[in-house]
């Protein structure tokens, strides 16, 4: 079975091209982030090797020729029990101290296994798939 070569008409080209397009700029954002991710890698080494050199001489900062840095503490919440927490927002009513967010990964899990999430239900999302041909 032979398929029949159909002349594409102006607009599918046009749309054609715009996936030409978006597959470009995809690209170049993706070439841009790796170089992202290069410098941050960068800056975290230099800071841990700040970290552990300004103790050794006594200084919590030091000043360069365009920058000062200064090490500094701060707190932080850590959940070290979490069935505890749980049951501390139930009692005290203190949802706000959790983030409004679900796990989409665990729900749709749950989601093959046939089973329901109380409050949460699908929608589906339109988004581009892109592939290089």
């Amino acid at each position: 079975m032979t398929k029949k070569l159909v002349k594409p008409r102006a607009k599918q080209v046009l749309v054609a091209g715009l996936v030409d397009q978006l597959y470009e700029t995809r690209e170049q954002r993706y070439k841009l982030n790796r170089q992202v991710d290069a410098l941050e890698e960068q800056e975290k080494e230099i800071r841990a090797k700040l970290v552990a050199a300004l103790p050794k001489f006594g200084a919590t900062g030091v000043a360069g020729k365009v920058a000062r840095a200064q090490l500094e503490g701060k707190v932080i919440a850590k959940v070290s029990d979490a069935k505890k927490f749980h049951q501390y927002i139930v009692k005290t009513d203190a949802w706000d101290l959790l983030q409004q967010r679900i796990n989409s990964t665990a729900v749709q899990a749950r989601w093959d296994m046939k089973k329901v999430v109380a409050g949460v239900v699908p929608e589906t999302v339109t988004f581009v798939s892109l592939r290089k041909v």
